[in-house]
């Protein structure tokens, strides 16, 4: 594991929580801050699920549309891509970036991470059901 992809982990195994949307990448999470920690926390697992929805996409479409960068995790900032037809999640992963912040969640948490270059939608053996993969 790269010394990037502990920061997040380590500290989210600390403080007793771990978010899906942490893992891969070198991205990391975390909690903590001026805003608390259980409203830190609640807001990073509403930003988790919308994450899983916003990366959705269609493999077979014309334009899988993987092209709307957004934060992976809250704790640390690093970006992922979503897709950009999922209008609705990705405004809301905007939102709930702004109030982490506002709470001062987060606020000690320092992670370096690789920004992906873009992004692919990789699909199921079906060919209709994908997700937005990073690429560095």
């Amino acid at each position: 594991m790269l010394a990037t992809e502990m920061c997040g982990r380590t500290m989210g195994m600390l403080l007793g929580i771990w978010i899906s949307a942490c893992g891969g990448g070198g991205e990391g999470g975390g909690t903590g801050g001026a805003g608390g920690d259980s409203a830190c926390a609640a807001l990073e697992a509403e930003h988790a699920q919308l994450l899983e929805t916003a990366r959705s996409c269609n493999p077979a479409a014309a334009s899988p549309g993987c092209t709307l960068e957004a934060k992976r995790d809250l704790g640390c900032g690093c970006t992922t891509f979503v897709n950009a037809s999922q209008a609705v999640p990705a405004q809301k992963l905007s939102e709930l970036a702004d109030k982490y912040q506002g709470l001062g969640c987060g606020s000690t948490i320092f992670c370096k991470c690789a920004p992906p270059k873009s992004a692919t939608c990789e699909g199921s053996p079906s060919g209709t059901q994908g997700v937005c993969t990073d690429v560095y």
